[in-house]
């Protein structure tokens, strides 16, 4: 199981920025921020089950500006709808929105120790990409993490890096995205942040004014609609999973069937072959009987004759 997890930070300039780890059952969960934190505040995973079923926030002076981290429950949550969780991160974004609370930047991160991109991961990406909209993708950063346990295999990691760059992350990076590594450390996690806080450009999420000025609904929203997309997606998927185990239940079932009736074959066969052993047999021993009684009788009429033709007086 994973967990596409949105992280909003915001500072006093009322920008904020959304953090996604796609790993929810990572013992690291949340340690990006806490990295930039010094300290404990936000959950880490340490089981398959997500940590984060409500907002956490967290505020700290960061070069001289007091910032506000906020992390949400994720996507492919174990305990809330993917529906749920986009409605709540919605709910959020709306009330800063009413108090024109704008976006900063938006940083995706990527454990770069995963061999490869997996369907989920790329759903919650496309996800990520519907939230920040073309406009916020200038304010993107792509973040891969973990490079400390690649210490050993940095030709492998950066063979990753590059698949992610010239792949997944090229739509994204050809409309103005940028790119970081973390290395797992405080200053690194922070000179992310420092990145992102370069960002002189803020900007309300699509999101936002879709359904505030417009009125839309959330399923009539640029994100909702990829997420009516997805649960299609994943309900057709599901139907056919379901249809491909009927056809293998039934095959299976035909199959036994068809074992069953050949055990009875089988069984039927043997049984026959046993009757007719036994009769054979018993004809040979009848046969055997009829003959031994002959050729007794053959030897009778033998001696009954020897004792005719011997002169009882020689």
């Amino acid at each position: 199981m994973f967990a596409l997890r949105f992280t909003l930070l915001l500072t006093v300039l009322l920008s904020f920025l959304p953090y996604a780890n796609p790993y929810q059952v990572k013992p690291n969960e949340g340690e990006f921020f806490n990295s930039i934190l010094g300290a404990e505040k936000f959950k880490v995973g340490e089981s398959l089950s997500s940590c984060t079923g409500n907002i956490e926030v967290a505020e700290f002076e960061f070069d001289g500006q007091s910032v506000l981290l906020v992390d949400t429950p994720g996507f492919d949550d174990t305990n809330l709808a993917d529906t749920e969780v986009l409605g709540r991160i919605v709910e959020y974004f709306n009330t800063q929105y009413k108090q024109q609370v704008k976006f900063a930047g938006l940083l995706y991160l990527r454990d770069i120790d995963e061999a490869k991109m997996k369907s989920p991961d790329i759903k919650n990406l496309e996800m990520f990409r519907a939230l920040c909209g073309t406009e916020g993708l200038e304010n993107v950063v792509l973040v891969t993490t973990k490079w400390n346990a690649m210490a050993g295999q940095i030709e492998l990691a950066e063979r990753r890096e590059q698949e992610l760059k010239s792949g997944f992350f090229r739509p994204l990076i050809q409309l103005s995205a940028t790119y970081a590594r973390d290395y797992g450390t405080s200053a690194s996690a922070r000179e992310v942040l420092r990145q992102v806080m370069r960002k002189e450009k803020a900007f309300f999420i699509p999101i936002q004014r879709q359904m505030v000025d417009e009125g839309k609904r959330l399923d009539q929203t640029d994100a909702g609609r990829i997420l009516q997309k997805q649960l299609l997606e994943a309900e057709a998927n599901h139907a056919e999973a379901l249809k491909d185990l009927k056809a293998a239940l039934k095959d299976e079932h035909s199959e036994l069937m068809k074992d069953r009736e050949e055990r009875h074959r089988l069984e039927r066969t043997h049984k026959q072959m046993l009757e007719d052993l036994e009769h054979r047999t018993q004809a040979k021993l009848d046969q055997a009987a009829a003959d031994h009684r002959v050729e007794v009788e053959r030897l009778r009429d033998q001696l009954r004759g020897y004792d005719d033709d011997t002169d009882p007086f020689f």
